[in-house]
């Protein structure tokens, strides 16, 4: 029996695959400082990243000094204030980057060293 309420779960499931969500890595503190920072501070310097995602709804998962990311490319465009280019490598595989280079926000900026998106995979 089909009910109306199905009807909605079905329209927002749709809407939501619609919105291709992507994946990016941010790189908290710089390779050559991390090993002058203590576990400390690089713990703080993580939370408040984590504190600035969550309010901002984009999803996360900790590696190390290293937090990868995925949100939608509207939510990373405006975060970021860059325009996402798709750059196809060939007619099989490419990879996202940046238009020109991302503004870090100021609540996140001194620990933030970088901003990655994963490369394309190698196929055999």
């Amino acid at each position: 029996m089909h009910t109306s309420a199905n009807f909605v779960w079905i329209y927002h499931l749709l809407n939501n695959l619609s919105e291709e969500l992507l994946n990016f890595s941010m790189e908290v503190g710089s390779s050559q400082s991390n090993a002058n920072v203590s576990n400390w501070q690089l713990n703080e310097a993580i939370d408040k990243c984590h504190q600035f995602l969550d309010s901002r709804g984009i999803k996360y998962i900790d590696n190390k000094s290293e937090l990868c990311c995925t949100a939608s490319k509207a939510a990373i465009e405006e975060l970021f204030q860059s325009e996402l280019i798709y750059i196809r490598e060939n007619s099989y595989s490419g990879y996202w980057n940046f238009s020109r280079t991302p503004h870090i926000p100021g609540e996140i900026r001194e620990f933030v060293s970088q901003i990655n998106f994963p490369p394309p995979p190698e196929l055999f």
